[in-house]
């Protein structure tokens, strides 16, 4: 796992995952091998009940929320047939498509183990990893990538501290408004600050509304994903004499 997580950004689990959680473990392999698929129930995905032992211990010092565990041992979320419902960037209960999402954070975003979003918005990340989220960029910092989705007037509050953790070499996958004068502003900003343009989403394009993601949404206002840094290697957990190891009779 430490190696798949080094080469591909593979959230890693560990044997105290597999011990509380082995069918879960299974199940989410699976998936992998699978492939994410579509967020619909006929596109292969499993639908299954939350697990029977949370799968938090040993994946970060921070326990997983109740949240994110049902979320992570459950398929895709059940849309409503509900009419869609617009949404802008004034609104903090909406985000992309889990499809979407998904090919965002297997592109971009493999080492994010952090979320800085309002509580009312769909929990994708909690799906893919145990990510707790922190209420402000500076309590995210760290070993890692931060996802950051925020309405404007909070992401514009919290524009100085991402540029300063980026600067300082934080990870980040970003989604912000696109499409006008303020945005394009905050773009040249962001550039300035070594983050990348990775994906646009067009004003009209459908958008998930609430914590699990059931309800549809339009969004009013475009949207655009950054992102910064490079995914880094986590440090091993023990101490490798390489010099000794080079003495040793079997490997002259």
């Amino acid at each position: 796992m430490y190696e798949c997580w080094t080469r591909y950004g593979v959230p890693m689990m560990t044997y105290d995952d597999y011990v509380a959680d082995p069918r879960g473990c299974a199940r989410r392999m699976s998936a992998w091998l699978r492939g994410a698929g579509e967020d619909a129930a006929h596109a292969g995905l499993e639908l299954v009940g939350p697990a029977s032992a949370a799968s938090s211990a040993g994946v970060n010092p921070v326990a997983a929320e109740e949240a994110a565990v049902e979320a992570s041992s459950s398929g895709g979320a059940d849309v409503s047939s509900a009419p869609a419902v617009a949404r802008g960037w004034a609104d903090d209960d909406w985000s992309l498509c889990e499809t979407d999402f998904r090919a965002l954070f297997y592109a971009r975003g493999g080492d994010a183990r952090f979320s800085v979003t309002h509580d009312a918005a769909p929990r994708w990340l909690d799906r893919l990893v145990a990510s707790p989220r922190r209420a402000s960029v500076r309590e995210a910092r760290g070993e890692g990538g931060i996802f950051v989705h925020l309405c404007a007037e909070a992401l514009d509050a919290s524009m100085a501290a991402i540029i300063e953790a980026a600067r300082g070499g934080q990870r980040f996958v970003l989604l912000a408004p696109d499409g006008d004068e303020a945005a394009a502003a905050r773009g040249r900003r962001l550039r300035a600050a070594g983050f990348v343009s990775r994906g646009v989403w067009a004003r009209g394009t459908e958008v998930r509304v609430g914590p699990g993601g059931e309800r549809r949404g339009v969004l009013e206002a475009g949207a655009r994903a950054w992102s910064c840094g490079r995914r880094r290697a986590r440090p091993l957990p023990f101490e490798f004499d390489f010099g000794r190891a080079r003495a040793l009779p079997w490997t002259r």
